[in-house]
């Protein structure tokens, strides 16, 4: 009897082990599917910014109104924005005001909505990256408003502390954790220059492929 109750003791002890195994095993390919998901969100959204930043360098040494009115409209086809899109934009992501975008009315001191956009202006304003990358940033935020990434990397960050520093995964997935938000708040408050931004991507990509080789061979 005694040494059947110590089989069946161990029995239910290993089916226990095995358990914790598996569950721990799924939240760690559950944590990695939300990485993925977080740095490919992240990583667009700085290729779309910096896509911005690059148009405003290329365009900084236009000079005539000719050039102004038409930057307007180039801005707008090389980000994929509509007119309301970029007003909206410059509205929301750059603190500007309707009427700051508007044309002058009859008394020629008013800036007078009713009579239309002033492009000339709006084209001068992507001349800078202070306007054109905040622009893009918002875009990008608006197409994805059912994304919230801030989120996901909270749930991320809470999967980490279960799976625990015991798992062979828990330092692969803490560094991707810290790259990808790394990324994000790059997003949130982009700094530096245009060439150690587009380096700093570069990076983000190798040390992120690198990171998820690594894992693949030890969840998968």
């Amino acid at each position: 009897m005694k040494k059947t109750i110590t089989l069946l003791l161990a029995l239910a002890l290993c089916l226990s082990l095995c358990a914790c195994s598996n569950s721990n095993a799924e939240l760690e390919t559950e944590t990695l599917e939300l990485l993925d998901e977080s740095y490919s969100y992240c990583h667009t959204g700085i290729l779309y910014m910096l896509r911005a930043w690059d148009f405003s360098i290329k365009h900084s040494s236009d000079s005539t109104r000719e050039e102004y009115e038409a930057l307007w409209n180039k801005f707008g086809a090389q980000m994929g924005m509509t007119e309301d899109d970029m007003v909206d934009a410059l509205i929301g992501g750059c603190g500007l005001t309707i009427e700051d975008l508007s044309l002058y009315g009859s008394d020629g001191k008013t800036k007078d909505p009713s009579r239309g956009l002033n492009t000339t202006i709006g084209g001068m304003l992507f001349m800078k990256a202070s306007y054109s990358v905040p622009t893009a940033r918002y875009a990008f935020e608006q197409r994805n408003e059912g994304i919230d990434n801030v989120g996901r990397l909270e749930q991320i960050k809470e999967n980490l502390k279960t799976i625990g520093e015991k798992s062979k995964s828990y330092d692969l997935l803490k560094e991707y954790y810290l790259l990808v938000s790394e990324m994000q708040n790059w997003i949130q408050s982009p700094n530096g220059s245009y060439s150690s931004s587009s380096s700093s991507l570069t990076d983000y990509e190798k040390k992120s492929e690198s990171i998820k080789q690594e894992l693949d061979l030890i969840i998968n």
